[in-house]
């Protein structure tokens, strides 16, 4: 397997596993759970480009291109309605945590094998790359769900 397969399977698992963070009932608490799931991500992307990024650059990185948007706190927040709003919630964090751990990985996959380091980000470039590889996420998390379902 080569590296840019590896990098998928990382993206690929970490996503699976965001997307289950992203379902924890408790608001707040999702958030955390897949902010840090992103985190180790990046360690792991990092050791696999044969790079040094610490657990602070990649937090910094991740709040500067995703941010923490006011929709993942909407959707955190949306779990204090019980019932529905558990169930909502939890499922559109898990979509929006999937999708957002795909375009994290992609970004930082495109920067490691550009420079090797997240040292020289063009950041409204990276914000630009985010959105678009979120779209995809979004499709990604979307067939994942339907692989499970069937």
């Amino acid at each position: 397997m080569d590296r840019q397969q590896q990098a998928e399977q990382i993206i690929n698992n970490y996503m699976l596993w965001s997307a289950g963070g992203g379902m924890l009932p408790i608001p707040l608490a999702d958030i955390a759970a897949v902010s840090a799931l992103q985190v180790d991500m990046f360690s792991k992307l990092a050791k696999l480009y044969d790079t040094d990024i610490s657990q602070d650059r990649s937090k910094a990185f991740i709040a500067s291109v995703a941010g923490t948007t006011l929709v993942r706190y909407m959707v955190s927040a949306f779990k204090v309605v019980p019932g529905f709003g558990t169930v909502a919630g939890g499922l559109a964090g898990a979509a929006t945590g999937a999708a957002s751990t795909f375009a994290l990985g992609h970004v930082a996959i495109r920067y490691f094998e550009k420079d090797g380091s997240l040292d020289n980000v063009d950041m409204d470039e990276a914000r630009q790359a985010y959105k678009e590889a979120y779209k995809e996420g979004e499709e990604r998390a979307k067939e994942m769900n339907e692989k499970e379902v069937a």
